[in-house]
């Protein structure tokens, strides 16, 4: 099952939201998930302890999470899956917007029968 966790850069208000429409989906945010013990951790940790807990990480960090995921594959690291949110498609302040997005992107992932290897290995990036 998709288990989405919000990177410290963005709102928890987003995760409220989506909760608030849909409390199916399991969606937690770094600054309330496990007592917010990942706030201020380096992105290499907060991979590490999404992984861990089975948790596919959301971010805006288009800049510095794409060189760590390439540097840690070469330590044959595999993390749990990385949603990539362009800011130029959906601004970081459209929380509405981000909120109908991730749930219509959990939908869609929800209703691919296909075996999740072979369509969207948990290693997999996306980006919206």
């Amino acid at each position: 099952m998709l288990s989405l966790l919000l990177d410290e850069n963005m709102s928890d208000e987003i995760a409220r939201q989506v909760f608030a429409k849909r409390p199916d989906i399991p969606i937690f945010s770094v600054h309330d998930w496990d007592g917010a013990r990942l706030r201020g951790l380096r992105d290499e940790e907060v991979l590490r302890e999404a992984r861990d807990a089975n948790l596919t990480l959301v971010s805006y960090d288009v800049n510095t999470i794409p060189q760590l995921i390439v540097r840690l594959a070469n330590e044959e690291f595999v993390h749990g899956g990385i949603v990539f949110v362009n800011n130029r498609t959906i601004r970081s302040n459209d929380i509405g917007n981000l909120v109908r997005t991730l749930i219509h992107f959990y939908e869609w992932r929800k209703g691919c029968r296909v075996a999740k290897s072979s369509l969207l290995p948990s290693s997999a990036m996306i980006i919206i």
